[in-house]
């Protein structure tokens, strides 16, 4: 009856409704293990990368990858915006649009960009092109079609940024299982999730329980002390059963 709680008295409470707690707890848990069973679709990761530089290149004997035959603080700096810049225009809604077309997709510049993750490799200027897609092959194709029509915005780039180049290093990678999701993970959350509704839901409960539970309970309604208690007892009544006799 008593609203008001110390730790020691929640702790009691719920060391006393541990089963309702551990229930809800695993109940949610399985439910969000289901959930992510049947409902949330496999993600497949596809990966590629390009190389882009603003000065004159070489090659290398054996080696793919571009390098500059001068390089300066200046040059440094100039490849780092250029980065930058590519970043952002294949993150445009006009190069993302010419992808879509590319791929025979209907899908908006904006859910293209959900899809896709262009990021600066280690602070170089190597881009890695990510893609998370529902099918492994569509993941491969559109990384694949962002990294050839990447070579198209050269000619812009060079209006900028003397000597802009772009060369493919990795072409799209085929994933050939899924990266996602994590039902383990989305268990473990479920499970966090139902311990903290359980305790919410025991403690709830609990205080709006109108049972008077011990003698402050008495004190507090009725506003006088104690001045003892009784100590319970059980009343056991014998039935007698007749006795019948037989002639």
């Amino acid at each position: 009856m008593n609203n008001e709680m110390n730790l020691v008295d929640l702790m009691k409470l719920l060391l006393k409704k541990w089963w309702i707690i551990g229930v809800i707890s695993v109940m949610v848990g399985f439910l969000a293990f289901g959930y992510t069973y049947y409902f949330i679709p496999d993600i497949y990761i596809s990966r590629g990368m390009i190389y882009v530089n603003n000065t004159n290149i070489v090659n290398l004997p054996n080696v793919n990858v571009p390098i500059n035959r001068t390089l300066n603080l200046n040059d440094m700096l100039s490849s780092a915006r250029l980065a930058e810049t590519y970043i952002e225009i294949l993150k445009s809604d006009t190069f993302l649009t010419s992808v879509a077309e590319e791929l025979g997709m209907d899908i908006t510049p904006g859910k293209m960009r959900s899809l896709i993750s262009i990021r600066a490799k280690n602070e170089t200027e190597i881009l890695e092109v990510t893609v998370r897609y529902p099918r492994s092959y569509e993941a491969s194709r559109i990384v694949e079609t962002i990294l050839e029509k990447s070579k198209d915005e050269e000619e812009g780039i060079k209006k900028v940024f003397r000597g802009g180049s772009v060369e493919i290093i990795d072409k799209a990678s085929l994933p050939t299982a899924p990266s996602g999701p994590n039902m383990f993970k989305n268990f473990l959350m479920g499970l966090l999730m139902g311990l903290i509704l359980g305790v919410v839901f025991v403690v709830v409960i609990d205080m709006f329980d109108n049972k008077l539970k011990n003698d402050e309970d008495i004190a507090q309604i009725y506003g006088y002390p104690v001045l003892g208690l009784i100590p319970g007892f059980k009343v056991i009544i014998k039935r007698r059963i007749p006795h019948i006799t037989k002639i």
